[in-house]
């Protein structure tokens, strides 16, 4: 789709919301003196930090939703050229779906389980502690890479662009497959 036709019902919301966000980057890009963002090592590094998070977490908890859409969002970057726009959307809304799952775990179901420490007489308590920051840390940085997503739904042909390809060649097949398709 061409990235100036609405593709939903709050396009005009999601542009005015895309501008306000382009404009703090660039007073971040200002003060830190980036020239420009490389949104693909950006993404795959958040992507990263994520998926090490997570990891971390199942010493003590199941967190398989926020295991599998790391998982999907890793082959996604690295196969920007079998998916399409869409596919970063659906991510994005993954990714919210696991933060409320998150937090509703956090808040309300492991916080009545706070007689543990009496039931194993204390052995795990550390581990528990260190499993509860992580995904107190984890819940903040969903925050960061829902927004990153959320940018390279908007920005997808950047993302296809820096892809690294074994040839200039194919980064323009790519481009073009994609720049006459409805997919954007």
């Amino acid at each position: 789709m061409d990235e100036g036709k609405p593709d939903h019902k709050y396009y005009n919301q999601e542009k005015q919301l895309e501008q306000r966000f382009d404009a703090a980057l660039s007073q971040l890009q200002a003060r830190y003196k980036i020239q420009t963002i490389p949104w693909l090592k950006v993404t795959k590094t958040v992507v990263w930090i994520f998926l090490i998070l997570t990891m971390l977490q199942m010493w003590k908890r199941n967190v398989f939703l926020s295991i599998t859409v790391g998982a999907l969002a890793l082959y996604v970057l690295d196969y920007p050229e079998v998916i399409t726009r869409q596919t970063f959307r659906g991510l994005v809304l993954l990714i919210v779906v696991s933060w409320v799952y998150d937090f509703l775990q956090l808040f309300f179901i492991d916080a009545s389980v706070s007689t543990e420490d009496e039931e194993d007489g204390g052995n795990e308590a550390t581990l528990r502690r260190f499993t509860r920051l992580l995904s107190y840390i984890a819940l903040i940085f969903k925050v960061i890479v829902v927004l990153v997503f959320w940018k390279d739904s908007l920005d997808f042909r950047n993302i296809i662009s820096q892809k690294a390809a074994s040839s200039d060649d194919e980064i323009e097949e790519i481009i073009n497959r994609y720049a006459d398709s409805d997919s954007l």
